[in-house]
């Protein structure tokens, strides 16, 4: 098992596809930190490195998911259409050791991934306007203290901390349709148009509801979304980002509890269920 995690981190060390998704999520993740104060302009409050911070991790935070979803639904079926499988599983490899030198780099890839953002996002945020506590302001003037310097840290560390169980769900449900398709684009849209729909079913429980349809009936509870995997993507961002901005925004106790849990039994369960599809179906045929 060892020897094939350190052969599928090498493999993927040398995918052109992952080396470009790493280098455009980092130059997402700067572009954004830099139009910083472009795009606050007169918003006094935003202007600090800790709300510069938090933006630009959130950007590059969506597309190191997009990438990495995509990225995991071409592993299987990539190996299924180049004849890979069959050569492999005739040697004495197991099945689920294979299945599992996948995941790992999987995993893996989303932990370097995030790790860059927070780097980047972090320099970013600290040369362009340093750390400090965060104020209200009247005419251009601190007036009260909002949130301090100490508590943002703390804050700003679990938010990174928080953004890898949805990142690692977001993995696992790309390698879950990889199993199940064996074409690469088919895979590849099938897991973005789920993604898509969890996405919608998302924004339908949550905040932005459809008018129309609350005249109707009732769609202010907004219990489902809080289980599903994708509603903590960047929830925590969206947080740090307006705490940071002096805004009267509580930090998610409840969601910063249940989020982990929630997305590591969402990436358990489509890890399992597609280490049970890989480990069963007829590759050799």
């Amino acid at each position: 098992l060892a020897r094939l995690i350190r052969f599928e981190a090498v493999k993927a060390i040398h995918q052109p596809l992952l080396l470009v998704a790493f280098g455009l999520t980092m130059l997402v993740t700067v572009a954004v930190g830099l139009s910083h104060g472009a795009r606050h302009e007169g918003d006094t409050e935003v202007l600090n490195g800790f709300a510069c911070m938090a933006e630009a991790a959130k950007h590059g935070n969506f597309f190191a998911s997009a990438f990495l979803l995509m990225y995991a639904a071409t592993l299987m079926s990539r190996e299924a259409a180049g004849a890979t499988l069959k050569t492999v599983l005739t040697r004495p490899v197991r099945r689920v050791h294979f299945f599992l030198a996948k995941a790992v780099t999987l995993a893996a890839a989303a932990a370097l991934f995030l790790l860059a953002v927070m780097l980047a996002s972090h320099l970013l945020g600290g040369v362009q306007y340093g750390y400090g506590d965060v104020y209200t302001f009247s005419e251009g003037r601190p007036v009260n203290l909002q949130i301090a310097y100490e508590e943002l840290w703390r804050l700003q560390l679990l938010t990174f901390a928080l953004a890898y169980p949805p990142l690692l769900a977001v993995t696992a449900f790309g390698l879950f349709w990889s199993v199940w398709l064996d074409n690469v684009g088919a895979a590849v849209i099938a897991a973005m148009l789920a993604a898509a729909l969890l996405w919608g079913v998302t924004d339908f429980f949550g905040e932005r509801r459809v008018s129309l349809l609350s005249r109707v009936v009732d769609v202010r509870d907004e219990r489902l979304r809080h289980y599903l995997f994708n509603d903590y993507a960047h929830l925590f961002f969206d947080r740090l980002a307006r705490l940071a901005a002096a805004s009267a925004e509580r930090w998610p106790e409840r969601e910063a509890r249940l989020g982990p849990v929630v997305c590591v039994l969402w990436a358990l369960f489509f890890f399992g269920v597609a280490g049970a599809r890989f480990t069963r179906r007829d590759i050799l045929a």
